[in-house]
């Protein structure tokens, strides 16, 4: 029997995600919960979509205080030191928000995975993961979280550049839509982390629960600060940062 690190990890590389329950205290969901809906309810610069989806690409840079804590939060450090040690890149934090009933098209966040083939020699395969932090229950009657079962294994069909628009129909989520999968309903304080690019979708179907939920995209960089190399590097500012788990 291995330890809970190990069955956790074991469990994401099996099926593309593992819930990590009770990520975050009761004060500290309360209080992202608070702030995104307060961003939301000001009106904020933020992106929308056709099916009820808002979200905040700058919340970070708004309240780095209190959103930089959920960067390689203390939570999920193990599993993401793990699997990436000091190469793990902060790569995007995003906030969302639901107002009212909603069901994402299936999407993935990392649709270039597949097509990293035979780039090179000695070309790496990029390794994208998602931490998303719930900050409300879901359930049965209220909202859930779906994968296709599997489908980080192989490449889903119809994913191509320029085909694949994450509001419409289209072939890949009309195969989406015919495979097995995965049904999770994260509570308050939980955190999934899973594979980019395993296909998945949210739904809400109480228009009157609340739902928020902060994603923090991650990128595996084999270069990073403090790696051993003769020469000084030329020109890093403007890079992701690290998160520092190393």
């Amino acid at each position: 029997m291995g330890t809970d690190l190990e069955d956790r990890l074991n469990h994401l590389f099996e099926h593309g995600y593992v819930v990590i329950h009770g990520a975050l205290s009761p004060a500290e969901y309360q209080a992202f919960a608070d702030r995104i809906a307060s961003l939301y309810r000001a009106d904020h610069d933020h992106g929308a979509n056709d099916v009820g989806t808002i979200w905040f690409d700058d919340i970070l840079s708004v309240d780095p205080e209190l959103f930089g804590t959920l960067v390689a939060h203390r939570s999920v450090r193990a599993e993401l030191q793990a699997l990436a040690g000091s190469q793990l890149q902060l790569r995007s934090l995003r906030g969302h928000y639901y107002p009212g009933q909603y069901t994402q098209h299936w999407h993935m966040d990392f649709y270039g995975y597949w097509d990293q083939a035979g780039q090179g020699w000695l070309a790496a395969q990029g390794l994208a993961l998602n931490t998303t932090f719930y900050f409300q229950d879901g359930g049965r009657k209220s909202s859930q979280l779906e994968f296709v079962s599997g489908g980080h294994l192989s490449r889903p069909v119809g994913v191509t550049r320029g085909a694949v628009i994450g509001t419409e129909q289209n072939e890949f989520t009309r195969w989406c839509d015919s495979q097995p999968r995965a049904v999770i309903y994260p509570q308050a304080g939980d955190c999934v982390l899973f594979y980019s690019h395993i296909p998945h979708r949210g739904l809400k179907s109480d228009p009157l629960r609340e739902r928020s939920n902060v994603v923090c995209h991650y990128q595996v960089n084999p270069f990073y600060p403090g790696v051993w190399f003769l020469s000084e590097t030329i020109g890093d500012t403007g890079i992701y940062p690290f998160a520092g788990v190393g």
